[in-house]
């Protein structure tokens, strides 16, 4: 018997990018626990941030933890998603990665959600302005 509710895919999108190494650990740290939420809950869910952050996260990599590296994979997985969830964490409306994914799940139809550090989630409007250019 599968743990999960349904056959549903989340995309769990948060910021990251930041010149500081504490700021983006400690966005990591906060998906990973919403990543966790929602297994918990029995969501499929698929998060670019906990797959990729690891990788990024020492010195020898740390060219590559712009979404101008990992936006073409993060776009192409979120084409397989049927939600697109914002994870609500300082610094989400101004994420040029998160407005791109977001730009681009809605030019697909998916569903929009966001999430809180708590685990509440709620609808995510389409005619959403981001900060970013």
């Amino acid at each position: 018997m599968s743990p999960f509710k349904n056959d549903l895919l989340i995309y769990l999108a948060s910021p990251l990018t930041h010149p500081e190494k504490k700021v983006r650990d400690q966005r990591y740290h906060d998906v990973k626990h919403a990543n966790g939420l929602l297994l918990k809950a029995g969501h499929m869910v698929y998060c670019p941030i906990v797959s990729s952050y690891p990788i990024t996260s020492n010195a020898e990599n740390d060219w590559s933890v712009t979404f101008d590296f990992w936006g073409p994979l993060d776009l192409r997985i979120l084409r397989c998603c049927d939600i697109f969830c914002a994870l609500t964490i300082d610094g989400w409306k101004d994420s040029k990665g998160m407005k791109a994914e977001f730009e681009y799940a809605k030019a697909l139809n998916k569903t929009l959600w966001t999430m809180d550090l708590s685990g509440r989630i709620g609808l995510l409007s389409p005619a959403l302005q981001w900060s970013t250019p």
